[in-house]
């Protein structure tokens, strides 16, 4: 089969876009990262997900495209598409989550402590019932 330049050009910007979606499919497990602290073991287990999805994302692409032949370009386009990602949209994308999850922390904190701060009283006061009824 033989693939004339343009569908060669065309095939590499495909997978430049591929390595995008893989970029994008990263700062979402990033930004569930600095949502939910995790530990060596999930993070790592996240990792290997993530390995995985993009294996699975790399080969429909290819046979989507390419009827499921890899090429040298392709493998040079994703890579490529997940680089210049990473080293422009990706910050501007982590950049506004941190601001979302630091402005939607603030009041879910005030109101967590508001909550503690009001049942404080009950809370005391449950405790000397039960030291009561134990007696």
């Amino acid at each position: 089969m033989t693939v004339t330049m343009s569908g060669q050009t065309i095939l590499f910007v495909q997978f430049l876009l591929c390595g995008v979606a893989l970029g994008i499919l990263f700062d979402i497990f990033r930004i569930i990262r600095k949502i939910i602290k995790h530990g060596v073991i999930l993070t790592a287990f996240e990792d290997i997900i993530y390995c995985i999805l993009s294996i699975f994302v790399f080969i429909m692409f290819s046979i989507k495209f390419n009827y499921g032949t890899v090429r040298w370009f392709m493998v040079a386009g994703c890579l490529s598409g997940a680089i210049i990602y990473f080293n422009t949209f990706s910050k501007l994308l982590i950049k506004v989550a941190d601001f979302i999850i630091d402005t939607a922390k603030k009041p879910l904190i005030f109101t967590i402590n508001l909550s503690k701060n009001i049942l404080k009283p009950f809370k005391k006061f449950y405790k000397q019932k039960l030291l009561l009824k134990k007696k």
